[in-house]
């Protein structure tokens, strides 16, 4: 690297420095939220199919202990049935709430690059 010998060679240094360490930053940052939401993804697909084997074995085991209490396997699943029918009715109801919220808030918190100053409070 030379050193410039005027002022005006510095300034045009300086800038193409400041340039270069800007778009190292914004990499880095780029880098560092893609990172975030592929952990997110991943984790919660990951997550989410646990869950679903959970539910599909805990449905079929209550199905068929209702089917052995009701001496009627259709109507130990039909019970079951109307449970998860009920737990869908609830969850569209509450849809802004349950779902549409937390996404926004976990969106937020991934793209906030706004730090808070001293006397900011943090929210």
């Amino acid at each position: 690297m030379s050193y410039p010998t005027s002022p005006l060679e510095k300034l045009l240094q300086d800038a193409k420095d400041y340039v270069v360490v800007q778009r190292r930053l914004i990499s880095t940052i780029a880098s560092k939220k893609g990172a975030d939401i592929a952990f997110v993804v991943i984790a919660g697909l990951i997550f989410f199919l646990i869950g679903l084997f959970i539910i599909i074995f805990t449905s079929f085991t209550a199905a068929y202990g209702l089917a052995l209490l009701l001496d009627n396997t259709f109507f130990g699943f039909l019970i079951v049935t109307f449970f998860y029918v009920l737990i869908f009715i609830l969850v569209w109801i509450f849809k802004d709430r349950l779902i549409k919220t937390p996404i926004l808030k976990l969106f937020f918190q991934l793209f906030n690059t706004k730090k808070p100053s001293d006397n900011e409070p943090v929210a």
